[in-house]
């Protein structure tokens, strides 16, 4: 995020908080300018609401609310500010001597004089901005396409090539059955040998990616990766062979949450096995880890991003294992009455609600072996997507106590975006554009990962916006059923509008985990993934329905 404080300074007639059409209006007075296209960026102004209490001046933080392009240069133009009483704030005193071109005693300024005029003042001048109106300006460029990619991408094809078209060697560890249960047969138990592209663990229990010479991943060992496959009973007499349904839990979770009823019941009803691990650097123990850590030293936050790297990449060699080495000889766990394999290998899909959602992204932009996912209630943006979640008042509660003041607590969460840039779905949103198809469910009125953060993401997708819907989106085109390609479609759970749109929906009418359950929502989902077509379930209406 682009941050900054302003002491005396209101957010009198600032772009409204999600509501970034706004940014284009010829008076606005915050504007971001992409040098390249001369356009304006959509944006909003708001304060952090972390630093309101307290008695600090707040932080002012622009969203965008669209991705920025890599190793772009954008400026930023302030105009026209005010005061809680209406009256037009001052320019910063450098600022206004190079805006007017006035000798300064300030240090830096002289220095910054040719700069200005050619990189920020004509940017700004030629987008429409009044020189003499500009209170403050800057200028600021984007990482770049390798900083973001270089090392995620060399180690999913460092793994792809050291396991293969047969994926890594397993083990069935043991087989629970279920007799007396309606839609359970089996669950079968395994542990994986993944190749290994991280260090030991550190003195904070964290580990870091493995780097050779070159700076690029190298693998060492091996990783055993336990994993669970569950086949419904309805798979021992269905014609045809189940699909694969690769399920990607939900924040700090855990494999466990595929066993949930609703997903067993979804399994049996379309017909498919369900493959699920934990992600490795983002799953339950971890949590205590993190806690740790950011008591001790709030320094270690990027490196938290790095050992999920080789927890996507083992979302990959799973999937390979069970289209290669599992398939080519199954073992008895997975064969049916007959003998044979009661999945087909060629019938893959991927579904993640949350994090799995999130890091879901990342995984089919990877994923070489999957065609289409669903990204239930997804995000993307960490600053963001943490500071509007009530799942972090936990760990907002243990950085405040850190810091003396509560922008600088503020400042910490906003460098987290330049930490988990490789981490961070809009990073990879491209890649999923270029070589997949995905489907994202939205909640409205969602407290954990909020619907504002998940619609950036379906902008960085390119995601058509499914109509009739329940409500106008900035940004995005929209599509009629039947539609094949990325889409988003938003369910309403009916509870009213959040009154504070500076915080996360309040937890009582949270609608994170609503959508998932409900049989319309399911109905889309499996239509899509079978046939890579999104069709409306919702009766020809937005789809609104009562929590199932």
């Amino acid at each position: 995020p682009i941050m900054f404080t302003w002491p005396g300074a209101s957010l009198m007639g600032q772009v409204p908080v999600f509501q970034p059409e706004h940014a284009f209006d010829e008076d606005a007075r915050t504007v971001l300018i992409d040098t390249v296209t001369g356009e304006r960026v959509g944006i909003w102004v708001e304060y952090d609401h972390l630093t309101l209490e307290g008695g600090d001046t707040p932080m002012i933080v622009v969203r965008t609310a669209e991705p920025l392009a890599r190793d772009r240069r954008y400026v930023v133009g302030l105009r026209n500010w005010q005061d809680e009483d209406g009256m037009v704030l001052p320019a910063f005193e450098g600022f206004r001597a190079l805006r007017d071109r006035e000798a300064s005693t300030v240090i830096g300024v002289h220095a910054r004089r040719d700069r200005f005029e050619t990189d920020v003042f004509a940017v700004l001048e030629e987008a429409g901005l009044e020189r003499d109106e500009l209170q403050l300006a800057w200028d600021f460029t984007t990482g770049t396409e390798e900083s973001g990619k270089r090392l995620f991408r060399a180690l999913r094809d460092r793994m792809i090539e050291a396991i293969g078209d047969l994926g890594p060697e397993y083990t069935i560890d043991r087989v629970d059955t279920f007799p007396e249960d309606h839609v359970l047969d089996r669950m079968v138990w395994g542990t994986a040998q993944i190749p290994s592209f991280l260090l030991p663990e550190d003195a904070g229990r964290l580990r870091r990616i493995r780097r050779g010479p070159d700076g690029l991943p190298v693998a060492e060992g091996f990783e055993a990766i336990e994993f669970t496959i569950q086949i419904p009973k309805a798979a021992l007499t269905a014609e045809q062979p189940f699909a694969i349904m690769q399920y990607g839990h939900g924040f700090l979770g855990a494999k466990r949450e595929a066993t949930n009823g609703w997903l067993r019941d979804m399994g049996s009803n379309f017909g498919f096995v369900i493959l699920a691990t934990d992600m490795q650097g983002m799953s339950t123990p971890d949590g205590a880890i993190w806690a740790a850590n950011l008591a001790s030293d709030p320094g270690t936050f990027p490196i938290f991003s790095e050992q999920p790297m080789q927890g996507v990449v083992n979302h990959l060699a799973l999937m390979r294992m069970m289209i290669g080495r599992m398939a080519q000889d199954p073992p008895e766990a997975l064969q049916g009455n007959d003998g044979e394999l009661l999945y087909d290998p060629a019938r893959r899909f991927y579904y993640g609600n949350s994090q799995g959602g999130t890091l879901g992204t990342l995984i089919m932009a990877q994923t070489t072996d999957v065609p289409r996912g669903v990204l239930g209630v997804p995000g993307c943006c960490y600053p963001i997507l943490l500071q509007r979640s009530v799942v972090f008042s936990s760990f907002t509660g243990l950085l405040r106590n850190l810091f003396d003041q509560p922008t600088e607590f503020s400042l910490v969460l906003g460098l987290l975006g330049t930490g988990f840039d490789r981490l961070d779905p809009v990073t990879w949103a491209d890649e999923v554009v270029r070589d997949h198809r995905v489907l994202l469910h939205i909640a409205k009125e969602d407290a954990q990962v909020h619907a504002q953060v998940s619609f950036i993401l379906a902008r960085a997708l390119g995601a058509k916006h499914m109509q009739p819907a329940v409500r106008p989106v900035w940004g995005l085109d929209t599509a009629e059923s039947p539609y094949e390609g990325n889409a988003v479609v938003e369910y309403d759970f009916l509870h009213p509008d959040n009154p504070d749109p500076l915080r996360p929906p309040p937890d009582e009418n949270d609608t994170h985990g609503d959508l998932r359950k409900l049989p319309q929502g399911q109905r889309q989902m499996m239509h899509f993934l079978e046939t890579g077509e999104v069709i409306d379930t919702c009766d020809g209406q937005p789809c609104r329905y009562p929590p199932p």
